[in-house]
């Protein structure tokens, strides 16, 4: 068993929890026909040149990738007590995460001039939804404006980040 074939393939398969354009394997080490498969798709996805073989720019896009993957499929962050049933959260829906939701993005005001009409909230209003949108714009999430897990642990990750800080 080659160990690094065995990361390349264990980035696969992250990859692909999320992505179904990409096929799925199980970490062997082995680098054999499904992993060529599986790279070569990778490689078309992100217009890399479909070679099969995982050289300097595929690597970086795979670490790229995979670390994205888990974040998706991680559970949700802990800023305040959520589970993964709980989202997605959106305009209209009640939750006990909203206020949360809020609370953080009324932080980021502090230091963005974009998140400005953030304010605390109970509700999941239009406003929580253009501001959610405008995160996940600038983050390079799927606009919705609704709030999934991963733009839940997007969110929170900053939220945390900034929390430690203080703003200008």
């Amino acid at each position: 068993m080659d160990t690094a074939v065995y990361e390349i393939q264990t980035y696969i398969r992250n990859i692909s929890r999320i992505d179904g354009d990409i096929p799925s394997l199980v970490p062997d080490g082995i680098y054999g026909e499904e992993t060529t498969e599986s790279i070569t798709a990778f490689q078309r996805k992100h217009l890399l040149p479909q070679t099969g073989k995982v050289n300097l720019a595929t690597w970086n896009k795979l670490l790229e990738e995979s670390d994205r993957a888990l974040f998706a499929i991680s559970e949700p962050m802990l800023t305040a007590p959520a589970k993964s049933g709980d989202f997605p959260l959106k305009k209209g829906k009640k939750s006990h995460l909203n206020r949360n939701i809020n609370l953080m993005l009324t932080r980021l005001s502090d230091y963005y001039d974009n998140f400005s009409g953030a304010y605390l909230s109970d509700e999941y209003t239009e406003d929580t939804e253009r501001l959610i949108g405008i995160f996940q714009s600038a983050s390079g999430i799927s606009v919705t404006g609704e709030t999934d897990k991963n733009t839940w642990n997007m969110l929170s990750s900053l939220y945390l980040i900034l929390s430690e800080e203080e703003p200008n």
